[in-house]
């Protein structure tokens, strides 16, 4: 799914779309009518309108009134007002706020699209596990210091240790030759063993120079938000944020 887009050559059309604050609305006026002003003060045709409020699953409620919009309801108006002037660059604060898991999913394939688009989506969120299925890039920031600018595998990977788990029908054999000043074997459930210190080649090789056929061999990573608890330990406070890029 993509924003339709419009002869950019005709309209005032700007540079960057953004979404701070999605219930800066005035409440007594439609979702349609209040894109229709956005829409008419940059020269942007009316089509667009109608074209965006059946992107964002309004078209339901269009001419209701934004002082009875949910929350969620709000920041679908919000994102469409981001997308009327077909920016190349789209800023979304906490886009998914209030929206039920239907509608993550549709923002996720939407941010998405558009970064397929060719258009450049900043994301800014503290919903880790979501910034996990949806960004590639990520920007920390703690302190107004910049934590962290890299991709989300580099940032995971980062923060996580060398942890593998393994599963072996020859698993306390395997612990003998796996032991060692810096490695720690952990039981895990279902008859697996944690290593950790060393890394799944590693355990491989061991486990082929001795003959131990092996089951599983999983290296664990930290999720997204551990990754980012572990980096920004030091930096705590309430304004720490974590942007993405989709």
């Amino acid at each position: 799914m993509s924003a339709a887009t419009f002869d950019r050559e005709q309209a005032d059309a700007p540079e960057v779309g953004g979404l701070l604050e999605a219930r800066s609305v005035h409440t007594g006026r439609s979702a349609y009518n209040h894109l229709l002003a956005l829409a008419q003060t940059h020269g942007i045709p009316k089509r667009r309108v109608a074209d965006l409020i059946d992107l964002v699953g309004l078209h339901e409620v269009a001419r209701k009134r934004t002082g009875q919009f949910s929350l969620g309801m709000g920041q679908r108006l919000g994102i469409a007002a981001a997308l009327l002037g077909d920016p190349k660059t789209v800023m979304l604060d906490e886009p998914v706020n209030g929206l039920d898991p239907e509608g993550i999913h549709w923002v996720r394939n939407l941010l998405k699209g558009l970064a397929a688009e060719g258009r450049t989506v900043f994301v800014s969120s503290h919903l880790m596990s979501e910034m996990a299925l949806t960004a590639d890039h990520l920007i920390v920031i703690g302190r107004g210091k910049l934590i962290a600018d890299t991709s989300v595998d580099d940032f995971v990977s980062r923060a996580s240790q060398k942890v593998v788990l393994v599963r072996s029908p020859e698993l306390e054999r395997l612990r003998t030759e796996l032991a060692g000043p810096a490695v720690s074997l952990v039981a895990a459930d279902r008859g697996a063993l944690e290593v950790h210190g060393l890394t799944a080649e590693q355990v491989g090789e061991v486990a082929a120079g001795a003959g131990i056929a092996l089951h599983e061999l999983t290296p664990l990573q930290a999720s997204l938000e551990e990754a980012f608890m572990n980096l920004t330990r030091d930096e705590l406070e309430f304004a720490t944020e974590m942007e993405a890029v989709a």
